[in-house]
């Protein structure tokens, strides 16, 4: 595996229904011309960019991964690292490892949005600068892979199955009528 990030995950919360959209991440050899310089060791630079409106989107999650030989090179713990974002300035994300055994380390850091990222070295004595609404969601609603699919509302899904249902009902109606007279047929002295 080359060294780099490998961006894993990319799941979006958004404030309605989302159709067609898309999400692109790459990583980047060097720091963009257009960003300031972050005053700690960097492992790597992304890029993610989506064509989710700002104002749609409600919370992001990023799962991604690092190399183990990277930190041990740089004598940093697992719980050093951390995601920033640019947007005027750097600003460090809620990041947290999910799993930190074997040569590749996982973790998930909350962004409000998408831009430019950094994964680096967390700065001393500082927390995450940047504002996020953290949700604790189990399963993503939405991830890369399938937020061209819009979720059919409670509403809806009641809809068709009370149809589906009631649907049923009328054909184990029909078929116990059918069978009903074909036995009056076959057994006329049943008849009262």
């Amino acid at each position: 595996m080359a060294q780099g990030v490998v961006v894993s995950s990319v799941s979006v919360i958004t404030y309605q229904n989302v159709q067609d959209a898309s999400i692109r991440t790459a990583v980047l050899s060097t720091k963009p011309a257009n960003t300031k310089t972050l005053d700690v060791p960097v492992y790597k630079f992304l890029e993610i960019t989506t064509t989710i409106l700002p104002e749609k989107l409600k919370s992001a999650e990023i799962e991604f991964d690092v190399q183990k030989i990277w930190l041990e090179k740089n004598n940093v713990k697992p719980e050093d690292i951390v995601l920033y974002r640019h947007t005027a300035s750097w600003a460090q994300l809620p990041t947290k490892v999910t799993f930190a055994s074997g040569p590749v380390l996982k973790f998930k850091a909350q962004t409000p949005g998408f831009s430019i990222f950094a994964v680096g070295i967390k700065q001393e004595g500082t927390e995450s600068t940047e504002e996020v609404e953290v949700l604790e969601v189990e399963e993503p609603k939405s991830t890369s892979e399938d937020i061209g699919q819009s979720p059919v509302s409670n509403r809806k899904m009641i809809i068709i199955v009370v149809s589906i249902l009631a649907g049923f009902l009328v054909l184990v109606l029909i078929a116990s009528l059918i069978i009903g007279a074909r036995n009056k047929k076959k057994f006329p002295h049943l008849r009262n």
